[in-house]
């Protein structure tokens, strides 16, 4: 066990280790696995071990816990019963995927008949969480009808118990349709590659007798499966480093099981461990601040193992400053001013510096503020592509292409995408009062003659240039996919040039949005029965009117533009200058929340739910 306090450089410990078995002829390049949580982290991880190992000898595999389960199932699935050439849906293929069976599914409280979509994303999520735990569908069944069988005259119990039931019968429902169709979510990759383990001996020989050296990034966001899936692999040899600490555990929401680091000693009791805590990121006055925070929390592995994680620094510095204001808007307005006075006296760029917020809707006013300073800036949360002007403008065309009721979309698109002036649209939106005709009939006799309608010659142009459009692209809808008529607009309109080749940040930003959104279109017609534009609309404003957005594009290290990041995506990450928001009580630390479709505690046991937990993680968050 290595415990890598934050900015100790366990990435490059990891690499180092895995060049000095392979120098030291300890193991072969293809007998070392290492596993990580995101391909980002993966490829920098490759990275590293490429300078260090000699050419044509890193052949380590270095993978995400996913990609290594669908590598496991593509190749010994069908041992469970697992159709060959099965296709791994995302998040919003999913939900998508549950809104075309939903009858299936015999939902009752979960499906009202009012809204029978409107815990659709609250499903999708819940069967993925209920997934990082070993055999769940099972032990949520048992759980359901032990709380009915032990509810007695308590009412209260009893509902619990028959809605946990119906999740249970829902979930193994729904598991079954995925069987049939030949698809598997994110879960299954992990939950259906410990199935396979347990069930093939064969199978976890293979793997383990390839695989002699193990290594594990991040360790203390691993789930109960994935911890599993390590414990399985390393029976045999228990040559495993994993590498982690308890103080930066953030991601519980995502089903991160802080037991298993805490608890790895039970599990593996002649491990060593190894403490780093040279921090090479913060000076000595940030590292003294976030200790006294950290040392707060009470169930942390300083005390169960008797070492000491105190990080050094041979940096100095100027201590944290805390500036207090009465309101969000002042707060707001001091740091965009102070952001603004740096760069323009030459001192900062814009790119050293960035705002952490603690969750998405808390940062609204620190764009605003920024704007009216002109200072440039990207914001990037865990939601909020479909709010991007590029995606709105998608959106747009293909409510146009399927003649919607609401005539916003038309506007919008010949305002954004046809430069339409303003006065010409507002001419044809006043005429609307006065004539039966929708605003496509009024359009199209503007194009004809400009003066019927009383708008400019240039307005005129550009109506019947988008009308020409709208008509291909119709007739193009008819028999073809959403991507290609989506492919088709962007071609027609010049766009996908300047996508291939951006000419600034702003062009750069769009491309890597819009192809977030086509992945979204893909992973559409990879589970619709029919990929046509209606159908599309349909699932899309379902996904919408629940909630769902999906994080927009990131960008590059070398864009030089103020970044606005939530704590969560910042992890990990080195500015010169950092402004931690919003430090107000119910903001950050925020309440706790119960409700919500949640994996009950009894699957996870010494996880239960409690507001001091919550405040721990809080804690964690702001030390990270």
């Amino acid at each position: 066990l290595i415990v890598a306090g934050a900015g100790t450089g366990k990435t490059t410990v990891i690499a180092r280790r895995i060049a000095h078995l392979i120098a030291a002829k300890r193991a072969r390049p293809s007998e070392i696995l290492a596993l990580t949580f995101n391909e980002k982290a993966a490829a920098e991880m490759q990275e590293r071990v490429d300078v260090l190992v000699p050419y044509g000898y890193a052949d380590t595999l270095i993978s995400t816990f996913h990609a290594f389960g669908e590598e496991v199932l593509s190749t010994f699935g069908i041992e469970i019963g697992l159709a060959p050439g099965f296709t791994v849906l995302d998040q919003t293929a999913q939900a998508i995927f549950l809104s075309e069976h939903l009858d299936a599914l015999g939902l009752d409280y979960y499906a009202p008949l009012s809204d029978p979509t409107k815990h659709l994303g609250r499903l999708a999520r819940f069967f993925n969480k209920l997934k990082d735990y070993p055999v769940p569908t099972e032990r949520l069944h048992e759980l359901a009808e032990g709380v009915i069988a032990s509810s007695g005259e308590d009412p209260a119990e009893r509902d619990r118990g028959e809605r946990l039931l119906e999740l249970a019968l829902a979930a193994g429902r729904y598991d079954a349709l995925l069987w049939k169709e030949g698809f598997v979510d994110f879960g299954d990759l992990l939950a259906l590659t410990l199935r396979l383990f347990d069930r093939s001996p064969s199978a976890l020989r293979t793997f383990q007798e390839r695989f002699r050296y193990i290594l594990v990034d991040e360790f203390q966001d691993t789930n109960p499966v994935q911890f599993e899936i390590v414990r399985r692999l390393t029976a045999g040899h228990r040559n495993l480093v994993v590498v982690g600490d308890d103080d930066q555990s953030i991601y519980r929401f995502r089903g991160a099981h802080l037991q298993n680091i805490l608890k790895f000693h039970e599990f593996f009791p002649d491990a060593r461990s190894i403490v780093l805590k040279r921090n090479y990121r913060s000076t000595r006055e940030i590292l003294s601040v976030a200790r006294r925070l950290i040392l707060v929390n009470r169930d942390r592995l300083e005390t169960k193992l008797g070492i000491s994680k105190e990080l050094v620094s041979e940096k100095e510095g100027a201590a944290p400053r805390i500036k207090e204001l009465r309101t969000e808007a002042q707060e707001a307005a001091w740091v965009a001013g102070e952001i603004r006075a740096s760069v323009d006296s030459g001192t900062r760029r814009c790119r050293d510096f960035a705002i952490l917020v603690r969750s998405n809707k808390n940062a609204e006013p620190f764009l605003r503020a920024l704007d009216e300073q002109g200072v440039p800036y990207y914001f990037s949360g865990s939601r909020g592509l479909f709010q991007r002007p590029e995606i709105k403008e998608l959106v747009a065309l293909l409510h146009s292409l399927s003649h919607s009721s609401r005539e916003e979309y038309l506007y919008l698109l010949a305002q954004s995408a046809y430069d339409v002036p303003g006065e010409d649209l507002n001419r044809l939106v006043h005429a609307l009062a006065s004539t039966p005709s929708s605003l496509r009939g009024l359009m199209e006799r503007a194009a004809r003659d400009a003066a019927k309608v009383q708008i400019s010659e240039e307005g005129r142009e550009r109506i019947g240039t988008m009308l020409a459009d709208l008509r291909a692209l119709e007739i193009l809808a008819r028999d073809r996919r959403v991507g290609e008529v989506l492919r088709a607009y962007l071609e027609r309109r010049g766009i996908m040039k300047r996508l291939r080749a951006p000419a600034d940040f702003e062009d750069e930003i769009k491309a890597r949005n819009i192809v977030k959104f086509f992945k979204l279109v893909q992973d559409f017609g990879t589970v619709a029965v029919v990929d046509r534009v209606p159908l599309f609309l349909r699932h899309l404003s379902m996904v919408m009117d629940h909630g769902e957005d999906p994080a927009v594009a990131e960008i590059g290290e070398e864009s030089d533009v103020v970044q606005v990041l939530t704590i969560h995506r910042a992890k990990g990450l080195e500015f010169p200058v950092v402004y931690l928001v919003q430090a107000a009580t119910d903001l950050f630390p925020t309440r706790s929340r119960h409700g919500g479709l949640e994996v009950p505690f009894e699957l996870a046991p010494g996880e239960a739910p409690s507001t001091e937990l919550h405040k721990e993680e809080e804690r964690r968050l702001c030390y990270v």
